[in-house]
C-alpha cells in the first residue's frame, strides 16, 4: 500500500498533468477555432484616384460559424454598410447594403456565381514554400499571376488552422483550401488590400447569417448599378 507521502506526490502529479492538458487544450482551441471572428485591416491601393477613400471602411469583420461566413464593412461614419453572407454548404451568397436610411438585399446562387467568376480575368495560383505569421497564425504564401501581363501579380497568404470548409468557393481564389489572411480584392472600382490583424474564439449569433426583414430585395444587377453610381 502507498504511504501518505507517495499518495501526496501522485496527487500533485495528477493535478499538474490535468493543468498541463487544459493549457494545451486552450492553446489548441484558440488556434483551431470553428466559431468566432477575424478582424481585417483594409487599405486602398488606388486611393489617389478616388476622392471617396476617406469615407470608405478601414476594417472588415468576418464572423463564422457552422461553415457560414459574414463579412461586414462600414464607412462614412456608419452612413454606408455592406455585408456579404456565405453559406459554404448550401453554396448560397447574400449581399446586404445600407446607404443612409435605405436598405437592400440581393441573393445569388452557385450557377450565377460560376458565371460571374468566368467573367473575371483568368489567373493561376502558384503555391510557394514560404510562410509568414499573420494575426498569430503561420500562413502559407501563394502567388497570383494573371494571364493578361498588364495585370500585376501579387501574393496572398492563407491558413488551414481556422475551421471553415471550402471558404473560397465563390471567389477567384477558389482553389485555395484555407482561410485568406492577406489578399487583394477589387469591388466597385476600389482595389483593396485586406490583412488580418486578430482572430477571436467567441460565440456568434445565428441571426448574423440571416436576411433581415427590413431590407428590400432587389437583383444583384440593380444593386451593382446602384453602388457603381455611389462610387463612380
Amino acid at each position: 500500500m502507498l504511504n501518505n507521502k507517495k499518495k501526496l506526490i501522485l496527487f500533485c502529479l495528477s493535478i499538474f498533468m490535468l493543468t498541463t492538458l487544459d493549457s494545451c487544450r486552450e492553446i489548441y482551441d484558440k488556434k483551431f477555432v470553428s466559431e468566432g471572428s477575424i478582424e481585417y485591416k483594409v487599405s486602398y491601393l488606388n486611393s489617389e484616384e478616388n476622392d471617396l477613400v476617406s469615407l470608405m471602411p478601414e476594417k472588415m469583420l468576418c464572423h463564422f460559424k457552422d461553415n457560414k461566413v459574414a463579412l461586414d464593412l462600414s464607412g462614412g461614419m456608419g452612413l454606408f454598410r455592406t455585408t456579404f453572407i456565405f453559406d459554404n454548404d448550401k453554396k448560397t451568397f447574400l449581399q446586404l447594403v445600407k446607404i443612409l436610411q435605405s436598405k437592400y438585399a440581393a441573393t445569388i446562387h452557385q450557377d450565377s456565381i460560376t458565371y460571374l467568376l468566368n467573367e473575371f480575368p483568368k489567373l493561376k495560383i502558384n503555391i510557394k514554400p514560404e510562410f509568414k505569421e499573420i494575426a498569430g497564425y503561420k500562413c502559407k504564401r501563394a502567388e497570383v499571376i494573371f494571364e493578361n501581363p498588364t495585370f500585376p501579380s501579387f501574393d496572398i497568404y492563407y491558413t488551414d488552422d481556422i475551421n471553415i470548409k471550402n471558404p473560397n468557393w465563390c471567389s477567384p481564389f477558389k482553389e485555395i483550401s484555407g482561410v485568406l489572411m492577406e489578399y487583394r480584392m477589387k469591388k466597385y472600382n476600389m482595389e483593396m488590400q485586406i490583412t488580418a490583424v486578430s482572430v477571436s474564439n467567441e460565440n456568434v449569433e445565428e441571426e448574423i447569417f440571416e436576411l433581415p426583414e427590413d431590407h428590400k430585395k432587389i437583383s444583384l444587377k440593380d444593386l451593382d448599378a446602384m453602388l457603381l453610381e455611389f462610387n463612380p
